[in-house]
């Protein structure tokens, strides 16, 4: 009797099931199929290879997040009562499975151009960019104007070229479609102009062509020996850096608390010190010239930081006095009293202009609210005019805004996954799941490779200190793990 290939428990919306598979073989010796192990089509359209969820949990779990805009608690919610899964594994699932899974399918739509093309008697496209996160290369997506149809969805480099090199890519790959290009609407109105290293463009006459994302993959340092392993590792590891300092320089604050000027060049200050020290046990450079570039940077602005760094504390000191005091109760006049003081402490004679300017402009504005500011330390009834309060109304926006991928959160995860978050859903949940079923595990794990070297270009886009100081760690440890050379 065949032993089993494998066996396992599957959760599934009904309820968990055991699952196995013994494999059948020809019973003709004779036969070029009688040494091979035939696997159970059935079986495997119960879950993924290695895993314990099955195709229907993974399908509602994409269904809720696309169709009802549904957050990961929200799924979470409605999914718990039917399977045991954590929050981080609905939200690991959707990335990891769903969207990989989306993707597969839609690579093997051969048919959707030419049935727009019979239903309309043409194609009508639209191409629409999303301006780059951290210097990284910009989101494009071509659609179907008529139908709604994305064809092709991905990233192409940042490079300045005219409208009619557009069209002429498009005449070039499509010439008896004679396809017409409406003028493209940007999210962003700072998008560039149309091109790339990869053009994003599907044919009607080329039905192989895949409507997902190519990834731009960083070109190799031209300094190292393209066959060196260690050379190699040096030059990713230096490209995750510069990576970092590029998306540095996109940092944005919120003032009056968050001057992302300050986090910036202090982030810098810290590279710098890293790379010092990653020199001194292995000499490359290309990173000695970029830690070179950056404390000429940071030098330049040093007089000006300081300045800023005073006025921060002055910002900070003024949130302090007006903070409420756990277990002490202050009234109106107190408060106003302490402000008071702190603001004619600030010297009059200061030397430095900007700082000078600083402090009248901080009286001046404490003036306009002082009438209506202390109202609320004397009756508990009164909320606070707080950054906390403020933060209610960004909660909304975001809350709101997630269903248009503009702003805040959303557009991050458009930056980062958009190419798999624009492909087309199919019009029910239980075509959805059938299509799911039908996916190759070769063809899935192809594509979740191509989804994890792109997110492998955000490594180093974090700005929580604690996550950062932990990826630059495991990056020095890797670095110091090379073996030194002498110093050029």
């Amino acid at each position: 009797m065949n032993t089993l290939l494998w066996n396992k428990t599957v959760q599934t919306l009904s309820g968990a099931r055991s699952v196995a598979s013994r494999p059948a073989c020809c019973a003709d010796p004779a036969c070029a199929g009688a040494t091979m192990r035939l696997r159970s089509a059935e079986g495997q359209q119960v879950a993924l290879p290695y895993h314990t969820y099955g195709y229907d949990v993974l399908t509602r779990i994409g269904w809720l997040r696309q169709t009802r805009r549904a957050t990961y608690e929200e799924i979470h919610a409605e999914l718990r009562t039917h399977v045991q899964l954590s929050y981080s594994q609905v939200r690991s699932l959707y990335r990891d499975s769903f969207l990989p899974l989306l993707a597969c399918h839609e690579r093997q739509q051969t048919d959707r151009v030419a049935a727009i093309v019979t239903q309309y008697g043409g194609l009508v496209l639209a191409l629409d960019g999303m301006a780059p996160e951290g210097g990284e290369p910009q989101l494009w997506v071509l659609h179907e104007l008529l139908s709604g149809v994305v064809l092709r969805s991905g990233w192409m480099s940042r490079q300045d070229q005219s409208e009619p090199a557009l069209d002429e890519t498009i005449a070039a790959v499509a010439p008896e479609e004679a396809p017409t290009l409406p003028d493209p609407s940007p999210t962003d109105p700072t998008a560039p102009p149309y091109a790339g290293e990869t053009p994003v463009v599907a044919a009607a006459d080329e039905p192989t062509a895949p409507p997902v994302q190519e990834v731009v993959q960083p070109r190799p340092h031209a300094a190292h020996a393209p066959h060196d392993p260690i050379a190699q590792q040096v030059t990713t590891m230096i490209s995750h850096v510069l990576c970092r300092v590029r998306y540095l320089l996109t940092w944005k604050g919120r003032p009056p608390l968050r001057l992302a000027g300050i986090e910036v060049v202090a982030e810098l200050e810290e590279l710098i010190t890293r790379g010092t020290r990653w020199l001194t046990h292995r000499h490359d450079p290309c990173l000695a010239a970029l830690v070179c570039g950056l404390q000429h940077a940071v030098t330049a602005v040093e007089s000006t930081v300081a300045t800023l760094r005073r006025e921060a504390e002055w910002i900070a000191d003024i949130c302090d006095i007006l903070a409420p005091v756990e277990g002490t109760a202050r009234t109106g006049a107190e408060v106003a009293q302490h402000l008071q003081t702190y603001l004619n402490h600030l010297d009059p004679t200061e030397s430095d202009p900007h700082a000078l300017a600083f402090q009248q402009h901080l009286r001046k504005v404490s003036a306009s609210y002082w009438s209506g500011l202390f109202h609320c330390y004397d009756d508990p009834n009164i909320p606070q005019t707080n950054n906390g309060l403020e933060s209610r109304f960004r909660d909304t926006q975001r809350r709101i805004l997630r269903t248009t991928g503009q702003k805040g959160r959303t557009r991050r995860i458009l930056h980062r996954i958009g190419a798999w978050e624009l492909l087309n859903l199919l019009p029910t949940e239980e075509e959805t799941l059938n299509a799911m079923r039908q996916i190759a595990p070769s063809d899935l794990a192809d594509e979740r490779q191509r989804l994890y070297q792109h997110l492998e270009r955000f490594r180093l886009h974090t700005r929580t200190p604690r996550q950062t100081k932990t990826q630059l760690d495991r990056l020095e440890q890797e670095w110091l793990a090379l073996p030194p050379n002498t110093t050029a």
